[in-house]
């Protein structure tokens, strides 16, 4: 018989993680324990708790047992939705990186929200964002050209929308709507966000007007679901 390798190994854990088999604050089995458990030596155990370790669903381990920790992230969606403003009013310590920043041709629904009569390039930012070590979400920003002709410089650690829209005099924006769907990520999306092909992800398409209702910006997420619940609040706070 083949022996497991850490991967595998990775993927029962967690699985076991996600699913509540093992509990939140769960103490883990000595590593000898689950090495003997799996048939495999100490190093390929290590590879795959060090793995749960970057996914924020244990804690510790590295010189004795590890502990779960797999709280679940509520993050807030209402009329004023920044994802740096939400998660560190939850707490959360949180990041984000830029992927790219272009000019890219919108689906017709997202040219349609633009407010655009056809379909024709505009500025788009893509953006990875993460709470901790935990990837949760890959996002595209496209802007109505009519407002944003190009995009500033964004820094490639730590971009900011709302920043990136004040550098060009826009201070303020209301959600208008959100649309939620699920569906299997794309290869790019599994890979960015670290999930499997064949896991669930949640798709939001969020559009971002002016004061006035002019049409501004419409971001097109891919959230991760094993760790993330999304909060919809009607009366903004």
């Amino acid at each position: 018989m083949q022996q497991p390798n850490w991967r595998h190994i990775y993927q029962l854990l967690r699985d076991d993680i996600l699913s509540g088999t093992l509990e939140d604050s769960t103490l883990l089995p000595p590593q000898h324990e689950l090495a003997s458990r799996f048939g495999v030596g100490r190093h390929t155990l290590r590879r795959a708790l060090a793995a749960l370790r970057q996914d924020g669903v244990i804690a510790g381990g590295q010189g004795g047992r590890a502990r779960v920790v797999a709280e679940r992230i509520h993050l807030p969606v209402s009329l004023r939705t920044r994802f740096s403003v939400s998660t560190e009013s939850l707490g959360l310590p949180s990041g984000a990186r830029l992927i790219s920043r272009r000019h890219r041709v919108p689906s017709a629904d997202v040219a349609r929200m633009l407010g655009l009569t056809r379909q024709t390039a505009v500025p788009v930012a893509v953006i990875l964002r993460h709470v901790g070590d935990l990837p949760v979400s890959l996002s595209s920003h496209y802007f109505a050209p009519a407002l944003v002709k190009a995009l500033p410089e964004i820094p490639e650690t730590s971009p900011s929308i709302t920043q990136t829209l004040a550098d060009l005099g826009i201070t303020d924006y209301l959600r208008r709507q959100t649309l939620v769907s699920a569906r299997l990520p794309a290869e790019s999306e599994a890979v960015h966000l670290q999930v499997r092909r064949g896991d669930p992800v949640l798709s939001l398409v969020g559009q971002n007007v002016m004061m006035d209702g002019a049409p501004l910006e419409v971001s097109v997420s891919t959230f991760r679901t094993d760790r993330l619940d999304l909060r919809f609040v009607f009366q903004d706070a």
